[in-house]
């Protein structure tokens, strides 16, 4: 069930995943698990941001607990979803909390990661499953979908492309 899927993943330590889930009871969930270490506040600053190498000064080292070992971020910090209202789940390596949204992934709390895709994937995928109907959810249909090749990159992009070729066309090549 999906706890034990939640429960299993806490085992989970190195390399963060995008972790989902379904049981036979319809139920289904998103977890992007991993380890995530907890650094002093020094380390969680604009002069030295958590994506590049820190200094070697042992401010921005990870936080301990008594026994030595690494704190970790608790399970219910990190952004996850459990049956969400809308029936679906997807992901596509996207930005998980929305902090790369404004260019600046440092002002949204804690910070956990750096790289991710910039939602055009995802954003495909939340055009398509809406319009399924549940007798339309068969594996044939859902072949359709992962084979979709539209990009919403591309269909923002190709006004301007498409002004740019018309106006060298009018120029007559000059550039």
């Amino acid at each position: 069930n999906i706890d034990d899927f939640f429960e299993a993943l806490e085992n989970f330590g190195v390399g963060a995943q995008n972790w989902v889930g379904a049981d036979v009871n319809g139920e289904i969930a998103y977890f992007p698990h991993a380890h995530i270490p907890i650094r002093s506040e020094a380390a969680l600053t604009q002069e030295h941001p958590p994506y590049l190498p820190y200094p070697g000064t042992g401010a921005y080292e990870w936080l301990l607990d008594e026994q030595g070992r690494p704190l970790y971020l608790a399970p219910d910090q990190i952004p996850q979803a459990r049956n969400p209202s809308r029936g679906w789940l997807a992901t596509a390596n996207n930005d998980i909390n929305g902090a790369t949204l404004d260019n600046d992934p440092l002002n949204e709390g804690r910070y956990l990661s750096y790289s991710q895709a910039v939602g055009f994937r995802e954003g495909r995928i939340s055009e398509l499953l809406p319009n399924l109907d549940k007798e339309d959810g068969d594996p044939d249909h859902m072949k359709q979908i992962q084979g979709d090749h539209l990009s919403l990159l591309a269909e923002r992009v190709r006004p301007y492309l498409l002004g740019a070729l018309a106006n060298e066309e009018v120029m007559g090549g000059l550039t």
